[in-house]
């Protein structure tokens, strides 16, 4: 699902591909699902880029523990092993959103 991961330091921008199948309306929104699963699962604040919503932006603090960026590592990892396409990342979100 990852197409690039960019950036330099501690600001890095991951952008997302798209499944042939998922049509361009749904793609402009991986970057959304994302970022939904990342605060709905794990409480982790992020964004994804408004000129590309295919890219989820990581902005941490400049004093933030090792510990805590190994806990955004981990749940992104978790995120997309779980949703192995947009498909199932919009079911998750879809009904992480119904659950409410």
């Amino acid at each position: 699902m990852i197409k690039e991961v960019r950036g330099l330091g501690l600001l890095i921008g991951i952008e997302f591909n798209s499944d042939d199948l998922i049509g361009k309306a749904a793609y402009d929104f991986i970057g959304s699902l994302v970022v939904g699963e990342l605060f709905n699962r794990f409480h982790i604040v992020t964004a994804y880029t408004l000129n590309n919503p295919t890219v989820v932006r990581f902005e941490p603090a400049l004093n933030i523990e090792i510990e805590k960026l190994d806990y955004v590592v981990d749940s992104l990892d978790q995120v997309l092993k779980a949703n192995k396409s947009n498909w199932k990342l919009l079911g998750s979100t879809v009904r992480n959103f119904i659950s409410r």
